[in-house]
């Protein structure tokens, strides 16, 4: 049971960062996907480089949805080379990616968002923002991507023991 080994795959949706040991969305395929210009939405006065900003933007998209699926299972090492190597996975990466970032979008500044998903939110009752973060940082749809099944049966969301075979070597190719 060995992924695929043309994987981890940058195209023209995403790039994996090597270094970090995770995929992130392109600037151009967000743009071409969702007609949105996130480099013009760069609106602080504080922001020199709008085009790195960006950028950073869409890498902290890539560490909430990582972060997430990390604290699934204390297998890490194991989950992160099922998110590099597996063509499933990229998918449902590239479709968590993009429900987050339209998440974000929708519910507020991008330069200072604070995650509370106020599609969900009763403004009639007294809620604190405890109640209101926690699954809810990330959106339903972004969380449904990521529950979908993988080649050989494993998930990435997943709380159990993952069986695998011992010859794999982490962080070893990607």
């Amino acid at each position: 049971m060995e992924y695929n080994n043309s994987y981890p795959l940058s195209g023209q949706d995403m790039v994996y960062d090597f270094e970090e040991h995770k995929y992130i969305l392109k600037l151009d395929y967000v743009t071409q996907k969702t007609g949105v210009d996130l480099v013009l939405k760069m609106n602080s006065p504080y922001i020199v480089d709008k085009t790195t900003a960006a950028n950073s933007f869409l890498r902290n998209i890539s560490e909430e949805i990582y972060a997430y699926v990390f604290s699934y299972n204390l297998d890490n090492d194991y989950q992160e080379y099922l998110m590099a190597k597996s063509p499933l996975a990229r998918e449902a990466l590239r479709t968590a990616f993009l429900a987050q970032l339209g998440y974000i979008l929708r519910n507020g500044k991008i330069d200072e968002y604070v995650g509370i998903n106020l599609d969900y939110v009763n403004t009639s009752a007294n809620t604190s923002l405890e109640d209101l973060r926690g699954e809810r940082s990330i959106h339903p749809q972004a969380i449904q991507a990521l529950r979908r099944t993988l080649e050989y049966n494993d998930r990435l969301l997943y709380n159990g023991c993952y069986s695998y075979s011992s010859d794999i070597v982490f962080r070893s190719g990607y």
